[in-house]
Parts: structure tokens; sequence; C-alpha cells
């Protein structure tokens, strides 16, 4: 009886493949611990400025506050002014024949003043709301870029708002309480990263230096002013 030899079967083959992977894993490993590890980057600096605080302290904002109340005087005058000759006038009415020509004219009289007191009314306050907010956002870009300054020199790599002093709404619903508590961005910091003060100061002495000589040149690069 014949009997048929096959041939049997052979993993010599993964062997060879498995020696190969090892040998590419180690060739990697040896290629990595080679390459110079990158240095880690400087630690990141923050500093911190209190809105609040600062515009309470600027000399500037006070002085132009001072300012537009004085406006807001004067405008307030004349409304009164025009209250009183409104009410002068109410008061001729009342002293004419109801069906005399003269109070009919002086009915409209009235009537106009009484619009054109309105009118300016409406005018006077936008007006003082415009410069109102002209000195807010005259004072939001001087703090901006007297934070950049004070950053540049003494190494802040970040500046944020503190909103710390800003407190959670008292007997509020719990979705009111939940806005203002993820509104706000600063839990903790350490009072070395207030630069509240510093700012202050800054912008107080800028806005307290005397002002140039109207006419004085700078004087030239490598050069001596004559």
């Amino acid at each position: 009886m014949s009997t048929s030899v096959g041939t049997k079967p052979s993993f010599g083959w993964l062997v060879v493949l498995g020696v190969a992977v090892m040998a590419g894993a180690a060739l990697f490993r040896a290629g990595a611990s080679s390459t110079p590890a990158l240095p880690a980057p400087a630690p990141s600096v923050i500093g911190l400025i209190d809105l609040t605080q600062v515009t309470k302290g600027l000399n500037e904002i006070k002085d132009r506050n001072t300012q537009l109340s004085t406006r807001a005087n004067e405008f307030q005058k004349r409304l009164d002014d025009m209250s009183a000759n409104l009410t002068k006038i109410n008061e001729e009415i009342k002293l004419l024949p109801p069906d005399s020509k003269d109070r009919r004219t002086k009915v409209f009289e009235g009537i106009k003043q009484e619009q054109a007191a309105k009118a300016e009314q409406q005018i006077l306050r936008k007006t003082i709301e415009l410069e109102a907010g002209e000195i807010l956002s005259d004072m939001y870009k001087k703090v901006t870029e007297v934070a950049a300054k004070v950053a540049a020199k003494d190494g802040y790599s970040l500046v944020l708002l503190d909103d710390r002093s800003v407190s959670l709404p008292k007997d509020a619903p719990d979705e009111e309480i939940n806005r203002a508590i993820f509104a706000k961005r600063v839990i903790y910091a350490a009072d070395s990263v207030d630069l509240t003060q510093r700012i202050i100061t800054e912008m107080n002495n800028e806005y307290g230096a005397p002002a140039p000589r109207a006419g004085a040149a700078a004087p030239a690069a490598g050069g001596k002013q004559k």
C-alpha cells in the first residue's frame, strides 16, 4: 500500500517576521532616545485687574465725571427754565376768558412749549449718556494700553479682568444664580497677581505729568537738540 507523504506546515516565517519586528522596534527606540527633547515652555505669568476699583481710583475719570456733572447741571437749569415758563403760561391761561382768542393763542403756545421741553429733555439726556460712554471707552482704552506696558516690562504673559468682587445675586432663583456662577471667571487668585493698584498708580502718574511744551521738538537720533 502506498502512502502519500505531504509537506509538513512550517512556521519558520513567523519567527523571522517576529525577529524583524523586534529589531525594528529596537531601532525606533534607539532613534527616539537619540532625538533631543524640546525645552518645556516657560510658565505663564498671569495678572488680574479689577476695573471697578480702577474706575474709582483714577484721577482723570474723577475730573471728567465732575465736568460731565457740571454740564448735566447746566442742562437741568435749561429744562427748569422751560418748565417755569410753561407753568407761567398755564397760569396766564386760567386768567383769560374761556372763549377768547387770546386764550386759544396762549393754549397753543403752551402746547408748543411743552413739546419743545420734552424734545429738549430727550436731547440733553442722550447727550449726557453719549459723553459718559465716551469717558468709559477712553478709560478702558488707556487701561489696556497701560496694562500692556506693565505686562511687557514685568513679564506678564496674560492680563485678565478680575471679577472676584462681583457678588452672586441674593434671593434669586436657581437659574439666575447658576448663570451668575458660570459668568464668573476667577474663583481664587493670590495677591501677587493683582495689578489693580499698579495700574491706578501708573495711570495717575501719567495723567498728573506736565504736558510737553508746545513746539518743543524731540532730539534727533544720534544728535543733540539745538
